[in-house]
């Protein structure tokens, strides 16, 4: 029984029916409050939250249901680890992203282009990327232009060197991650970003944060760089330093983060696992 799938469907009835299954398979920790209404069940977890584990859902029950499971699932190293303060035995459980192309390249001038993929929101960390933009000189900023795709921004406060996309999906995502050069997630807390994994499928070297999933799998000047989590000098150096870099450079970096996809983030690796 999925947990994630049901709950809102839950009465009486539904109550009686669900308390015959032996095992519940709870997705992320959303499906807490599952153990609130079937705290005698055995739970199978997969756990896909970072920090919020222990700052949205701290709850004696659920704390104290995932530190007994056998059967807890992490989706990243980086949760696993968080994981380990309850339960010793977390173990790890990666997916991937199925395999997407695209005829679109990246141009090859002078201006070098950031695409930044999520929602606005505070754990995103869009607000260091503007931050560190303000900081940046005249003569930097001529080389560089920031992609946001997502919803939440002001649109009305764009710039000569920034670009609100708006929501994009399907092939119409993958072509605008295919013009950029650069991925750039500078998440505080961000467990297995998938805009990471699909700009390493497209070939993108990446720029994340020590907060991510993905930086276990990056060696700096590689296939991308690692940089602090919620210091927004850190983005504005990384800017500084990769907004001059020869874009043939790039595509073999590119090629190298290509290779972390296939090892580890692509979906037909876990299709005949």
């Amino acid at each position: 029984m999925f947990a994630g799938e049901c709950y809102t469907y839950i009465n009486m009835a539904w109550k009686d029916l669900l308390s015959q299954f032996d095992f519940f398979f709870a997705n992320t920790v959303l499906t807490y409050r599952w153990v609130r209404i079937f705290p005698h069940q055995h739970y199978i977890w997969r756990i896909a939250e970072g920090q919020e584990i222990f700052t949205t859902y701290d709850t004696p029950l659920l704390m104290d249901t995932l530190s007994n499971s056998p059967c807890v699932y992490a989706v990243s190293k980086y949760t696993q680890y968080l994981l380990t303060r309850i339960n010793s035995d977390v173990k790890l459980l990666l997916y991937g992203v199925p395999q997407h192309i695209s005829n679109v390249q990246s141009q090859p001038d002078h201006i070098m282009r950031y695409i930044v993929i999520g929602n606005n929101c505070y754990r995103k960390g869009q607000d260091l990327v503007l931050k560190a933009m303000s900081q940046l000189s005249a003569e930097e900023l001529k080389h560089i232009e920031i992609q946001f795709m997502g919803t939440g921004f002001d649109s009305h406060k764009k710039t000569k060197h920034v670009r609100y996309l708006g929501i994009k999906t399907g092939q119409e995502k993958y072509d605008l991650l295919a013009q950029a050069d650069i991925v750039l997630c500078v998440s505080r807390d961000d467990p297995n970003p998938q805009a990471v994994m699909e700009g390493m499928m497209m070939h993108k070297p990446c720029i994340v944060t020590d907060q991510t999933g993905q930086k276990d799998y990056i060696t700096n000047g590689k296939e991308g760089w690692v940089i602090p989590a919620d210091d927004f000098v850190a983005v504005k150096d990384i800017l500084h330093k990769t907004s001059c870099l020869d874009k043939e450079k790039l595509c073999k970096m590119g090629d190298e983060a290509y290779k972390i996809y296939i090892a580890y983030f692509a979906q037909e690796k876990y299709l005949n696992t």
